[in-house]
């Protein structure tokens, strides 16, 4: 037996005719959805990312083990970061309310714990396509709350715009047309992942990169890193004049340049993965069974996209918040901070929020103060200058 899976990683309104049949109210911290679902039994809740971008769902291998879930199957996949030997088990189900069951969930264990320390914000798993298979689901980031429909709903069309998409190459993640326009003016069209667990705007796919020659084209560039499923990845950051998708148009923000050479990033294809900085500034309904998405700007459609000013690279671990990476030519390496630095303050902020650390970082201030305690154990404040990076 055979189970093929993809991990991640990406005018009308919708109304329904009747009240949904579930309100799940959700966290959105660290560009991450967070929701609760009750596993094995409705009274024990766990935290799940949602995430468009996983095909299938995943548990974190200790929250397995205290769960009691064990692996009855493996398979070798090959991924972003090479062939590795998944541990699934089968046939397992979730609880969505007190009554409403989700059964014959294939789950695959992995280790979580270095994007739970990346993100800041404890989790037990990670849920697409398994709960948007057996319902519409409504994203309100305005409530912040997800609404679910079982199938069979009748809704009414007014207000928001019908987008198609289709699960090409039988990989379950919707895949549409998108419009990227480089800051020269130069037009490039192809196919995306929408993947509400990127947090970003867009990250271009490794091969239509070097096919399209995109280095060469884009003007400055930024060296960062990211993190996904089980393996670390260089980017490469620039700037775009413009995203357009429908009839909705994007302005200046900055995107990212893969070079993975395996996995979704690296898909033949494929322009490459439209990223959670875009959804978040839409109402955004989503009907798996028939392949469409409805869209409605929300009250953060206009708001302007984030802009690397710092160069630091933050991380959650159990002693505290520390720098995990700093972007070559950026003020971060003039400022005497280095990797495996600990963050005592920053200006006012102390405790083990990273969150609200980043939201510093990200500011149009021009300078923010930080102390630190280097490896050595010596403590010591830095005024680190803030300036857009790209």
């Amino acid at each position: 037996m055979k189970i093929l899976f993809s991990l991640a990683l990406v005018g009308l309104t919708v109304l329904s005719s009747r009240a949904q049949d579930h309100r799940l109210p959700f966290v959105f911290y660290g560009k991450k959805i967070f929701i609760q679902l009750a596993v094995k039994a409705p009274n024990q809740l766990e935290t799940f990312v949602f995430d468009t971008g996983a095909s299938s769902t995943v548990i974190d291998s200790a929250a397995a083990q205290r769960l009691g879930i064990v692996a009855n199957y493996s398979q070798a996949v090959t991924g972003a970061s090479g062939q590795k030997l998944y541990q699934m088990a089968l046939d397992q189900q979730l609880f969505v309310g007190e009554q409403e069951r989700i059964k014959g969930i294939n789950c695959v264990l992995v280790n979580l714990e270095r994007l739970k320390q990346l993100n800041g914000h404890p989790f037990s798993g990670i849920i697409g396509k398994d709960l948007l298979d057996k319902f519409a689901i409504h994203l309100d980031f305005e409530k912040n709350e997800l609404l679910l429909f079982r199938k069979g709903s009748d809704f009414h069309h007014q207000g928001y715009q019908k987008l198609d998409f289709e699960f090409g190459n039988f990989i379950g993640i919707p895949q549409f047309e998108v419009q990227l326009t480089l800051q020269n003016g130069e037009m490039f069209k192809g196919k995306v992942f929408m993947d509400s667990g990127a947090g970003a705007t867009l990250v271009v796919n490794t091969k239509f990169k070097e096919q399209n020659k995109l280095e060469e084209k884009v003007g400055p560039l930024l060296e960062s890193q990211g993190t996904g499923l089980g393996h670390n990845f260089s980017l490469k950051e620039s700037r775009a004049k413009s995203l357009g998708f429908g009839s909705y148009q994007f302005d200046n923000f900055c995107f990212s340049l893969s070079n993975d050479q395996a996995g979704v990033n690296a898909f033949n294809g494929y322009l490459g993965i439209l990223g959670i900085e875009f959804l978040k500034r839409f109402h955004v309904f989503l009907d798996y069974p028939n392949q469409t998405l409805y869209l409605k700007p929300n009250r953060f459609y206009h708001d302007a996209f984030d802009t690397p000013r710092s160069g630091l690279r933050l991380i959650k671990k159990e002693a505290g918040i520390f720098i995990e990476n700093i972007v070559q030519g950026s003020p971060a390496i003039q400022s005497g901070l280095q990797v495996g630095d600990q963050i005592l303050q920053m200006e006012q902020t102390t405790g083990v929020d990273l969150e609200s650390y980043r939201a510093l970082l990200r500011s149009n201030a021009p300078q923010v103060s930080i102390q630190v305690q280097k490896t050595n154990g010596k403590q010591t404040t830095v005024v680190l200058p803030l300036r857009d990076l790209l």
